[in-house]
């Protein structure tokens, strides 16, 4: 596969990148076997292969947004999904995404959700309307504001990065996603996933704590028992 850079055309700054990094540009390319090389080009790569397609490697794809049209790579992963899809999110007001997972768990597939205390009363916020379709959602209380982005899929797969899942993200925003199919990966954010649901499920089963939050423009600090 190919590592893909945007050619820099002021010849001043790419004479002192050169002489300045050429080394390390080296050590990216070939340490560890992760490359076979490095190409540069001028046209803009959205979506880009960075490891090599061996089952003993990761497989590590990335989009960008807004060229990257990378809404319809989650959109075609969440409706191959078969039997699970755990959300992290921080702002979701994307009616596409939430269809699609609305769809998945009409379908039988297992669908659960974190996500910030904003979507409560977030304008254009999916939540209610996943919930309102049978999906469980809670509000990931501690320790701040849940500024994770993630989709774990399958236990194959973890969709990450800075994009939300929102409109935004996909037509207007400078965002990254990566998608990665490594499954000593996946179980570090699937552990991670699961800690924080469990204690999210717990706190946001405190009475009234759902409402309290929606009333509250100040964050409450919930009892924890640890």
């Amino acid at each position: 596969m190919a590592c893909n850079l945007t050619q820099l055309k002021d010849k001043s700054m790419l004479s002192f990148l050169k002489k300045k990094f050429s080394f390390s540009l080296l050590i990216i390319c070939f340490s560890g076997a992760l490359l076979n090389s490095c190409v540069v080009t001028n046209e803009p790569q959205p979506i880009v292969a960075v490891t090599s397609l061996t089952e003993e490697k990761p497989i590590i794809d990335v989009c960008f947004s807004p060229e990257g049209n990378c809404q319809s790579i989650i959109l075609s992963l969440i409706n191959n999904a078969k039997a699970e899809i755990l959300v992290q999110s921080y702002s979701f007001t994307s009616q596409n995404i939430a269809n699609a997972l609305i769809k998945a768990h009409q379908r039988g597939t297992k669908v659960e959700i974190l996500f910030d205390r904003s979507q409560l009363t977030a304008r254009h916020s999916q939540i209610h309307k996943m919930r309102k379709a049978g999906i469980e959602a809670f509000v990931d209380l501690v320790p701040g504001i849940a500024h994770n982005k993630v989709m774990i899929i399958d236990e194959e797969l973890v969709i990450t990065g800075s994009y939300n899942f929102t409109h935004a993200a996909e037509t207007r925003n400078a965002e990254n996603l990566l998608i990665i199919k490594d499954l000593p990966t996946v179980k570090v954010y699937k552990r991670n996933w699961e800690n924080r649901y469990q204690r999210a499920k717990d706190l946001n089963l405190q009475d009234g704590i759902t409402k309290k939050l929606i009333m509250h423009k100040k964050p409450i600090k919930p009892k924890l028992t640890l």
